[in-house]
């Protein structure tokens, strides 16, 4: 198969993952704000324009008058520290035109201040001590149908209030407004739009699924190894490939005679082993809440002109292993690392390898004299054992 081909086919299979998740998050956000999407670009009914008859899920706006009582608080807890916090509080008004019945609707709590005070001059107004409430609140949300333990305390406050369980039946309806509820979410007045900002998210996460997609089928994730190719009139694409062929495959790179072939995630760069100075494990130790979770290992190159690498490989022997292989194709990389070699790379990365060249160099030339005098030692004894035996 064809280099280009087969990593085109490599960069697929490695983005494929990401990508399908990309697609159903968008598809995801895009199912949970479609319903608020269309209550703001519809904009809220009137709740009085409403036939109780036909309360079902609409987003309505009213302007709420009366109110009798608060009945309930939604009360959530932080597991990690028993914190409480009022979410939220329900409260009882009156709907209808001709035959006056109730509903339920539930605010936040900053906004409990305000129907506490609609509850208290209606009952003025029920007493006759006042000629009408005065305090109103503009409410704009959703109609919901209320939850079985919203409903307990909803029916309950009726039958503390007298009503027989036929009236209830009657004139209690299940619903539950839910202020600032678009779609199904509840938002903030400060964020009205949130359902549209999913949908936007929903859609610029869709639209890098398909960037993705399409850079793969195409490509797009060869294009800095085919530049770097075109950019060095001393190699050829021919002679890439040759080494490419006989490249050994460490998972996240290949190492040719040559190059080395980087194919860490659905990206495939190329460098020339010569320009490369220094090459060393990386292991990184991974902990959670100070317990140690894993580690990762990775092979990291550094370059003459400075620029780094970090290749993840899938344990620490395949990382030993190429380095190994650097020493047998690559000899002039310096191995392994030091604070002292990082100093001297950062300082100068030429002077660096020629360092490394001069002791290496100097390394073998010792061991070729201790080879020599070995032989030498050898002959001698021989020699002497040959006299011996005449």
């Amino acid at each position: 198969m064809d280099m280009f081909q087969e990593l085109k086919k490599k960069s697929l299979k490695r983005s494929l993952t990401a990508t399908v998740i990309l697609f159903v998050i968008a598809i995801g956000l895009w199912v949970i704000s479609l319903d608020g999407v269309v209550d703001l670009v519809k904009g809220p009914q009137a709740l009085e324009e409403i036939s109780t008859e036909d309360y079902k899920s609409q987003y309505v706006e009213t302007e709420v008058w009366y109110v009798f009582d608060c009945f309930a608080e939604y009360v959530s807890t932080n597991s990690k520290t028993n914190v409480s916090k009022t979410e939220g509080l329900y409260y009882i008004i009156p709907v209808g035109d001709e035959t006056t019945q109730y509903m339920a609707v539930r605010v936040k709590p900053d906004v409990g201040d305000i129907l506490d005070d609609i509850c208290d001059e209606t009952w003025e107004y029920l007493y006759g001590n006042i000629a009408d409430t005065e305090t109103s609140y503009l409410m704009t949300g959703k109609i919901v149908k209320m939850e079985e333990e919203e409903l307990e305390h909803y029916y309950d406050w009726f039958e503390e209030a007298g009503f027989t369980q036929s009236e209830i039946d009657e004139l209690a309806l299940p619903y539950v407004i839910k202020d600032g509820m678009v779609g199904g979410m509840i938002t903030s007045p400060s964020v009205p739009s949130a359902a549209i900002g999913f949908s936007a998210i929903g859609l610029v996460l869709f639209l890098i699924a398909v960037f993705r997609l399409v850079k793969a089928l195409t490509g797009g994730y060869q294009k800095k190894m085919k530049k770097y190719i075109d950019s060095h009139e001393d190699i050829s694409e021919a002679q890439v490939e040759a080494d490419y062929a006989s490249a050994k495959d460490f998972g996240g790179m290949k190492l040719g005679r040559s190059f080395t072939f980087i194919l860490s995630g659905s990206k495939s760069e190329l460098l020339k082993n010569v320009d490369i100075a220094w090459a060393y494990l990386q292991q990184t130790t991974h902990r959670r809440n100070g317990i140690k979770t894993g580690e990762t290992y990775a092979v990291v190159l550094r370059t003459m002109d400075k620029k780094m690498y970090t290749i993840g490989l899938c344990n620490k022997d395949k990382v030993v292993e190429a380095l190994n292989e650097y020493s047998a194709v690559a000899p002039d990389i310096v191995l392994g690392y030091s604070d002292e070699l990082k100093k001297a790379y950062n300082a100068d990365a030429a002077e660096f390898v020629r360092q490394a060249k001069v002791r290496r160099a100097e390394a073998e030339a010792y061991a070729a004299a201790q080879s020599v005098q070995a032989e030498a030692a050898g002959a001698a004894e021989e020699n002497g054992a040959g006299e011996k035996s005449e």
